[in-house]
């Protein structure tokens, strides 16, 4: 074999080398957590995508075991990101997942919780999130995450009450809890107070 062409062998294979390593390491960054535990990381501009990587991970195993959303002090509600923890576990059993976004209004944000719930999907506690959208007028909106398991098959109902000073709105909690809902999560947004009640109701056999 002449000179060159084991020269242009050896070259050939450094750099096949050096693709490999680059490559590996590549992947390994884009691995975010353990085989058993995940996160997910979305920019407030890749919201839209919550839906897609959900149904990705819920496909690999993965249940959603935490969410929250982080943003700095100057830019309360944009520049954001949103991490959403998963797991792996034993037996998960089929989970569904729904990534709602939804006006930053009470009878806007009840309807979508509803529609879902009407199919069996359960909100999970840690939202709604808050969030700005828009560049020439920006909105704030709510982001909700909602599950469906065959552990807990049913229809959910929601109610969602805003108030400022709970004393204004004593009569609408009452008439909740009477009609059957309990609490499920409160979130404050400034100085508004968002209540969301959930009641539900068992499939029939």
């Amino acid at each position: 074999m002449k000179v060159a062409d084991q020269l242009f062998i050896k070259t050939e294979s450094f750099v096949i080398a050096i693709l490999m390593v680059f490559g590996l390491s590549g992947s390994t960054q884009a691995q975010t957590g353990t085989p058993t535990k995940n996160r997910l990381v979305i920019s407030s501009e890749q919201l839209s995508d919550t839906q897609r990587l959900l149904d990705e991970q819920s496909a690999r195993g993965y249940v959603v075991s935490d969410i929250s959303y982080h943003s700095s002090i100057k830019n309360l509600h944009t520049d954001g990101r949103l991490e959403i923890d998963l797991e792996m576990l034993e037996r998960p059993g089929p989970r569904q997942y729904r990534a709602l976004i939804a006006e930053k209004d009470v009878a806007v944000l009840q309807k979508a919780l509803n529609y879902d719930g009407a199919k069996g999907f359960r909100l999970l506690v840690q939202t709604p999130i808050p969030f700005e959208v828009g560049f020439v007028r920006p909105r704030d909106m709510f982001l909700a995450v909602m599950e469906k398991t065959a552990i807990r098959p049913g229809r959910y109902e929601y109610r969602v009450i805003a108030y400022r000073h709970k004393a204004w709105v004593q009569q609408q909690i009452k008439q909740g809890v009477t009609d059957g809902f309990t609490e499920a999560c409160k979130h404050q947004f400034g100085p508004v107070v968002y209540l969301v009640m959930e009641k539900m109701t068992a499939n029939s056999p």
